[in-house]
C-alpha cells in the first residue's frame, strides 16, 4: 500500500489550513490555545495563541480553542478553511450533541461562527500532524504565558 506522510499534510489548492491546538493542566490553571493559518505551499499567513481561564475539562478548552480559531478566521475573511484539531472530545461532542447538554452553549457558538465562512471543513489530525499548533498550546500552560 501506499505510505502517508508523518508529518502536516498541506491543503489542496486554493484552500487553506487552520491547524487548532488545546492544552489543559486543570480546572485551577489557564489552559492554553492556539492556531496556525497556512496556505497550500505551507506557509504561515497567520497564527496566534491565547490562555483561557476556569476551563472545567480538557473537552471545554478543546471546544473554546475551536470557538476562537473558527472566530478568528471568520473575522479576518478567510473564506476556503480547512480547520484540524487533534481533540477526539471535539469530535465526541459534536457528533453526539444531545449527550452533551453543557457544551450545548459554545457548540451553538461554534456552528454560527462556522456560517459565515464560504466553504469549511472539520477534521480530525493525528497528533503527529498538528504538533506545532499542540506545542504552542502546550507552552501557554508550561511557560505561564498568560
Amino acid at each position: 500500500g501506499e505510505s502517508k506522510p508523518i508529518g502536516w499534510i498541506k491543503p489542496t489548492g486554493g484552500y487553506l489550513k487552520c491547524n487548532i491546538g488545546s492544552s489543559w493542566i486543570g480546572s485551577r490553571q489557564p489552559s492554553g490555545a492556539s492556531w496556525f493559518l497556512r496556505n497550500d505551499k505551507g506557509r504561515t499567513i497567520m497564527h496566534s495563541r491565547r490562555s483561557y481561564s476556569f476551563m472545567r475539562s480538557k473537552t471545554e478548552a478543546d471546544l473554546w480553542a475551536l470557538h476562537w480559531a473558527v472566530k478568528c478566521m471568520k473575522n479576518t475573511h478567510q473564506t476556503k478553511v480547512i480547520f484540524e484539531a487533534s481533540s477526539e472530545q471535539i469530535w465526541e461532542v459534536l457528533c453526539n450533541q444531545a449527550q452533551f447538554p453543557g457544551f450545548r452553549s459554545i457548540v451553538g457558538m461554534i456552528n454560527n461562527q462556522l456560517t459565515r465562512i464560504e466553504i469549511w471543513s472539520l477534521d480530525y489530525a493525528l497528533p503527529k500532524r498538528n504538533e506545532a499548533a499542540n506545542a504552542i498550546a502546550v507552552s501557554v500552560t508550561r511557560d505561564r504565558r498568560h
